[in-house]
């Protein structure tokens, strides 16, 4: 009975922590720049109400120099920070599944970042990570890119949506997910269903909050 109790108590703290993890989008919003000009571009929208915190830029370089599409990336210094390499404060560091992004890691750039190296970024799978403060609450992120040619896709991104808790990454809402083919970017828009507003994300629907119901 005692190890019954222990697995079932392991089993729905496991459950619990994976419910947390949320999906974003990448794909098209809302994007306030520095100078506070808002305008719809490519991006990142962590919790799906289409206001992107990230846009990501289409004709772009690396760290290097190297010309890359969608290499780099601009936020607002006050929200977004990038788990970060050693190269410098502006560099992602390529993560690994299974790692932890958490209040320990070496969180730094201030506006944008970008990849030391386009090609060091795997054809199948890689990982960056973010911290996003909402609320003055913070929030960890990862998101999965690949390299196809000269180009960086962004495929997923999910935030742990409990305030200051970790975040693993290859996690997903129904446990941890192992690279697939990747699909292409939906578009996110706001809609209107009997007089509720609602973001709308390709085939999905999402309440403000971020919730889920279709």
């Amino acid at each position: 009975m005692k190890k019954f109790t222990l697995f079932a108590a392991l089993f729905f703290a496991t459950a619990f922590s994976f419910a947390q993890i949320t999906e974003g989008t990448i794909g098209q919003g809302s994007f306030t720049n520095y100078s506070g000009t808002t305008s719809t571009c490519y991006g990142i929208d962590f919790n799906n109400d289409g206001v992107l915190e990230i846009a990501i830029k289409e004709n772009s370089y690396d760290y290097e120099g190297n010309e890359c599409g969608y290499g780099s990336i601009e936020y607002s210094d006050s929200k977004i920070q990038i788990v970060a390499g050693t190269e410098s404060w502006d560099v992602f560091l390529l993560l690994n599944e299974g790692s932890n992004i958490s209040s320990s890691n070496n969180f730094s750039g201030y506006g944008d970042a970008y990849f030391y190296n386009f090609n060091d970024v795997s054809t199948a799978a890689s990982y960056v990570g973010f911290r996003w403060t909402n609320n003055s609450q913070n929030y960890y992120a990862y998101a999965k890119v690949h390299r196809n040619g000269n180009n960086i896709v962004w495929d997923k991104v999910y935030y742990n949506a409990t305030a200051g808790t970790a975040i693993t990454v290859g996690a997903t809402p129904t446990g941890i997910e192992k690279y697939t083919t990747p699909t292409p970017a939906a578009t996110i828009r706001k809609v209107v269903i009997g007089g509720v507003l609602y973001i709308e994300r390709g085939d999905e629907l999402y309440e403000l909050t971020g919730r889920r119901i279709k």
